[in-house]
C-alpha cells in the first residue's frame, strides 16, 4: 500500500543526500544541472552537434524549471542531469543514424492507433489490451528508452539495450521503492511513446519527478509540430530496427496537442480514455509527490494539486474541439466503462480501428502492482470543485 504521508526517502538516497552535503563546502557535490553544461558533454562524448533550434528551447526551458519553487537535493540534482543527458544523447545519435542511413525515412508509418487522455485515466490498462491484437506494434520499454541500434549483430544489439534498460529500472526502483505499485515497468513491457517526445524536450518526465511545472505552460503554449514530425521519425527508426507493424502507442500528453498529432500522422486514430476527476487527479498527483519525494528537499502539496488539476483540465479543454469535429478519427471510452465491460468495449473499438482482438486476459492488468492510496484534501482539492469544472467537458455518458 503506497501514499504520500507514508512514503520514505529510501537510505540509500538519504546517504546521497548526506554525501552531498559533506562535500558542499569543498566544491565536489552536484552542482545545479546546467543545460549548456549538458549540451556540450553530450557533443564531447558523441562527437556530434548537440545544439539545435526549436528543441533546444524546450530543453532549456526543462532544465531552468527542474526544482522550481523548491530545492534538489544532490541526489535530485544527479538525476536531472542524468536523465537530461540520456534524453539528448538519445536525440544527437537518432539524427546521425538518420542522416547516414536515409532510406529509414522512406519507411510507413500508416494508420497508428493513438491512445491519449489525462493522466492516471486508464491509457495504461486499455493500452495493453489493444496490444495484444493480430499484427500490432507495440514499442516495448528498453527500445523507447534506448532506441539507438548499435553496429554488429542485431540480436546481440537488443541483448545490450534490454540490459540498459534493466539497470536504469534498478537503480529507479531503488530510488523509489514505491514506484512499482503505482505504475510498474519492465524491460518487455509496452511503454508509452511519450518516451519519445522526452527526447525532444517535449516529455512530462520533468513535471512529474522534479516538480518542473513551468515547463508544462511552456508546452502547453508552444508549437510542438517539429516533436510530432521526431516523433514519426523516431517509430521509422523503430520499425527498421526492431520489425514493422501498425503501430499502436501510447502517448497521454498527446491530449493537449492532437493537432500536431493529426499533423503528422494524417491517418492517425485516438482513443481519448476519461476518468472521474475525483479519482484520477488525486492519483497524479500522488505519483507526482511521490516522485518529487526522491529528488526535492521539500514537496508542496498544494501546489502539486494545482498544478495538475489545472494542466489535466487544460488539456481536456484543448481535445474538446478535436472531440467535436465529426472526423470520426477520435474514440471515446470511460475508465468505469472500461473496466467493468472490457469485452464490450475491445468489441465495440476492434471494429472501429480494424483490430482483431483476441478476447480479454483476466489476468491482465495495469499499470502497477499493489495498492495506492491518495486524498484530495492533502494536495488542497475538492472533489465536488473538481467535478463541477471537468464536468461541461467530459463526454455524457
Amino acid at each position: 500500500m503506497t501514499n504520500v504521508a507514508d512514503n520514505r526517502v529510501p537510505p540509500l538516497v538519504r546517504l546521497a543526500n548526506a554525501a552531498g552535503a559533506a562535500l558542499s563546502p569543498l566544491g565536489l557535490a552536484p552542482a545545479q544541472p546546467d543545460a549548456q553544461e549538458v549540451i556540450d558533454a553530450v557533443a564531447r562524448r558523441t562527437g556530434l552537434d548537440a545544439e539545435g533550434s526549436e528543441y533546444e528551447a524546450a530543453f532549456r526551458n526543462a532544465m531552468a524549471s527542474a526544482g522550481e519553487g523548491t530545492e534538489l537535493t544532490p541526489f535530485g540534482r544527479w538525476g536531472v542531469r542524468q536523465v537530461a543527458w540520456r534524453m539528448l544523447d538519445n536525440r544527437v545519435r537518432i539524427a546521425d543514424v538518420l542522416r547516414r542511413t536515409p532510406e529509414i525515412e522512406r519507411i510507413p508509418i500508416e494508420r497508428p492507433v493513438f491512445v491519449v487522455g489525462w493522466f492516471r485515466s486508464g491509457t495504461t490498462l486499455l493500452h495493453r489490451l489493444l496490444a495484444s491484437a493480430r499484427g500490432a506494434r507495440v514499442p516495448r520499454a528498453w527500445e523507447l528508452y534506448f532506441p539507438v541500434p548499435g553496429d554488429g549483430d542485431p540480436e546481440r544489439d537488443a541483448a545490450r539495450r534490454r540490459h540498459q534498460m534493466e539497470r536504469m529500472l534498478r537503480i529507479a526502483h531503488t530510488a523509489i521503492p514505491a514506484l512499482p505499485t503505482m505504475h510498474r515497468i519492465e524491460a518487455e513491457s509496452p511503454e508509452e511513446a511519450t518516451v519519445l517526445l522526452d527526447n525532444e524536450g517535449a516529455g512530462i518526465y520533468f513535471l512529474h519527478a522534479f516538480g518542473a511545472h513551468a515547463h508544462g505552460h511552456f508546452l502547453a503554449r508552444h508549437d510542438m509540430d517539429y516533436a510530432y514530425r521526431s516523433l514519426k521519425r523516431q517509430l521509422q527508426l523503430l520499425s527498421f530496427s526492431g520489425g514493422a507493424g501498425r503501430w499502436v502507442l501510447k502517448c497521454p500528453f498527446s491530449m493537449w496537442k492532437l493537432d500536431a498529432l493529426f499533423r503528422a500522422f494524417p491517418d492517425a486514430t485516438v482513443v481519448h480514455t476519461f476518468r472521474d476527476p475525483r479519482e484520477s487527479i488525486g492519483s497524479v498527483c500522488s505519483l507526482s509527490a511521490i516522485l518529487q519525494q526522491s529528488f526535492c528537499r521539500s514537496v508542496d502539496l498544494n501546489a502539486i494539486g494545482q498544478f495538475w488539476s489545472r494542466f489535466c483540465l487544460d488539456g481536456l479543454q484543448r481535445s474538446a474541439s478535436m472531440r467535436a469535429d465529426g472526423s470520426g478519427r477520435i474514440f471515446e471510452v470511460g475508465y468505469r466503462e472500461l473496466v467493468a465491460g472490457t469485452a464490450g468495449v475491445l468489441t465495440r473499438l476492434g471494429s472501429a480501428l480494424d483490430l482483431e482482438l483476441p478476447p480479454p486476459d483476466p489476468q491482465r492488468g495495469g499499470g502497477g502492482h499493489g495498492r495506492h492510496r491518495y486524498d484530495l484534501a492533502s494536495f488542497g482539492l475538492d472533489g465536488g470543485e473538481l467535478l463541477a469544472r471537468f464536468g461541461p467537458h467530459l463526454p455524457v455518458t
